[in-house]
């Protein structure tokens, strides 16, 4: 399977052979949001690829898919320009240490619906996501594949302590700084109308980067 990095987007996104390679020189194809009562993190372009600035912050990025597809798998690569810092690595995940330096979210259509009270109480995140999804859709879940820096996590799963609505499993470590590559497959495809990339440091007060130079989903 090739990349298809180096060819020019057509409408914002690259589709061919399988392999859909979001556009991450293009900042205006994604949905930018906030967290209620955090700092936000800084987005820019930089080279080509998309860099993401933490500064003790968190915020999602959002890139909405013109339709849902069933994907089979994920490539990631790029640099990280540091890494959360942590007291002590192996508490990363955990309530109030709940940094990860990349996590990969695909955002799956169901029949959850935001209606009745549960919009009321609803979290702004969740708003957001439903905001996403076609009209008439409801919300499954969120599937989300994360990089840790703690090596007994590879291969964990959980549903996340703050919304049975987010699943995480760890598919790769990253001790140190400097590049990456990433290739995942998955069990089972799963149907995806949007892909959430969460980078943070608001739990442990971090400051760095992460420049993603290619994301491609295999389809």
């Amino acid at each position: 399977m090739r990349s298809l990095i180096n060819l020019k987007p057509a409408l914002g996104l690259y589709l061919c052979a399988g392999v859909l390679a979001l556009p991450v020189n293009n900042l205006s194809s994604w949905q930018q949001e906030a967290f209620s009562k955090k700092t936000s993190n800084q987005f820019s372009v930089e080279n080509g690829a998309l860099l993401v600035s933490v500064r003790k912050s968190a915020s999602p990025l959002f890139f909405k898919m013109p339709e849902a597809k069933k994907i089979k798998g994920f490539k990631i690569v790029g640099e990280f320009k540091g890494l959360p810092t942590f007291k002590d690595v192996g508490l990363q995940g955990k309530k109030g240490s709940d940094d990860y330096p990349l996590r990969i979210g695909f955002v799956v259509p169901g029949k959850k619906t935001l209606s009745g009270l549960y919009k009321l109480v609803a979290a702004q995140w969740v708003k957001r996501i439903y905001g996403l999804l076609p009209v008439g859709s409801g919300l499954d879940r969120i599937e989300f594949f994360n990089i840790s820096q703690n090596a007994n996590e590879l291969g964990v799963k959980r549903t996340h302590y703050s919304s049975d609505l987010l699943n995480e499993t760890i598919v790769a470590i990253q001790k140190n700084p400097g590049a990456f590559s990433v290739e995942h497959s998955l069990k089972e495809p799963i149907d995806t109308i949007a892909i959430w990339i969460s980078i943070d440091g608001d739990d442990t007060l971090s400051d760095y980067g992460v420049l993603l130079s290619a994301i491609e989903l295999i389809y």
